[in-house]
């Protein structure tokens, strides 16, 4: 995140410069967006520092989703910016025709900047890969910050060498759509996990089969699950069990399902089981089992 920082203010630097040269929208566009991921490289850091805090009595579950808090506000700035200052701006102030003819020279810059933004998007992809849940969503951001400075990089250097300001105004707010775009579904991911999303139905799938066949559990009338913090969830169960059970027998078949539970993935880290006696509807766990089947990810 360090070496994003400091390769957006160095970009900043190139396409302001660039900009002041050619008056070019679309390297206008390119230079609130370096100025956009400079804000989201800081704020996604701090998310990281604050969301490895440990759990405390205020905070017992950790401060995992401050990750996605980080996340939101950071894509919300990024896409806000652009969208004002090119779709907003760029339309209450049309294009000025001026002399294009030493536009192209300053194509280099932009592709010195391609050559880095490729190098980071590689790095980041080999990170990406060895990372925990949680660091990828605080590295998702910035795989996005990456993809849209190539793509928004290359759309200038087609601007410059057309030297054309009216296809520069167009390539501008396509760069600007592009950016709102990407930025909007971060929000939309970050907000359902914020909300409360559940596990994985691959996951809930094989609780809800694996408890059922345990000889003491007679159905399972509920099952919800909730994401905690990046790849922690807390899951709470109800399953029926013959009321004649002794306490100590239902001690144990409590301990079985939880230790059954947190072995069918590792990411379960609180299990909640509530034992009740044989009630109707009979067969719930049928029910359970087609709504999980069901489920939209």
């Amino acid at each position: 995140m360090a070496a994003s920082f400091i390769f957006n203010l160095v970009a900043i630097t190139i396409k302001y410069f660039v900009y002041t040269n050619t008056l070019s929208r679309t390297i206008l566009a390119e230079v609130f967006h370096s100025v956009g991921d400079v804000i989201n490289s800081f704020t996604l850091y701090q998310g990281s520092v604050y969301s490895t805090k440990p759990p405390s009595l205020r905070y017992p579950f950790g401060r995992g989703r401050f990750a996605y808090v980080a996340s939101l506000i950071s894509s919300v700035l990024l896409a806000g910016s652009v969208f004002y200052m090119i779709v907003v701006e760029g339309f209450m102030n049309p294009p000025t025709i001026i002399d294009t003819i030493n536009w192209r020279p300053y194509i280099w810059y932009i592709a010195i900047i391609i050559v880095f933004d490729l190098a980071t998007l590689i790095i980041s992809l080999l990170i990406y890969r060895k990372i925990s849940v949680g660091g990828r969503t605080l590295l998702k951001p910035l795989l996005l910050e990456d993809l849209l400075g190539l793509s928004g990089n290359f759309i200038a250097i087609t601007s410059l060498y057309l030297s054309d300001p009216r296809i520069d105004q167009i390539l501008s707010v396509i760069v600007a759509l592009v950016i709102i775009t990407s930025a909007s579904h971060v929000v939309y991911e970050n907000v359902g996990v914020l909300v409360g999303v559940s596990a994985p139905r691959e996951i809930l799938w094989r609780i809800v089969k694996g408890v059922i066949s345990i000889p003491e559990v007679f159905d399972v009338n509920d099952i919800k699950s909730l994401m905690l913090e990046p790849g922690e969830y807390i899951v709470i169960l109800q399953i029926e069990i013959d009321p004649s059970t002794s306490m100590e027998d239902a001690a144990r078949v409590k301990e079985e399902v939880a230790e059954l539970i947190k072995k069918i993935d590792p990411s379960i880290r609180y299990v909640i089981i509530d034992l009740v006696k044989p009630q109707e509807p009979k067969l719930s766990y049928v029910r359970i089992l087609r709504e999980i089947r069901d489920l939209k990810e």
